[in-house]
């Protein structure tokens, strides 16, 4: 656990040298801006194919497609989402947890094969 202080200077390292990234965005809305900031750093920092949102059915998706979208648009020349961004996986784990875990591993496998880190 890191305090105000410090998380987001903790979570931009692990983005950075993470092949792999699963954010919970359960009960996500309007009044998650640190998850909005964390959503930005994904977008900044790390290929789009290689991270997974978990949703459920309390997950505002038309605001989280929309906060995605506006990451997008504020994407640095640097990023490597810039040029035609493939989108993150969206993970429900409505069908429950085993099944989003099932979904997780096969996205994982082909990281972890060729030694990555995952976060």
């Amino acid at each position: 656990y890191c305090g105000d202080d410090a998380w987001r200077a903790a979570v931009l390292a692990l983005m950075a040298r993470s092949d792999l990234v699963t954010m919970d965005l359960r009960d996500f809305g309007p009044d998650n801006q640190g998850c909005v900031f964390e959503l930005q750093a994904l977008l900044d920092l790390v290929p789009a194919q290689r991270v997974a949102l978990l949703v459920d059915q309390s997950t505002r998706l038309d605001f989280l497609e929309a906060t995605i979208d506006a990451c997008l648009a504020r994407v640095p020349a640097s990023s490597p989402n810039v040029q035609a961004p493939a989108r993150m996986t969206q993970v429900n784990i409505d069908g429950g947890e085993p099944a989003a875990v099932d979904q997780l591993l096969r996205m994982a496998t082909p990281a972890i094969g060729a030694g990555a880190t995952v976060a």
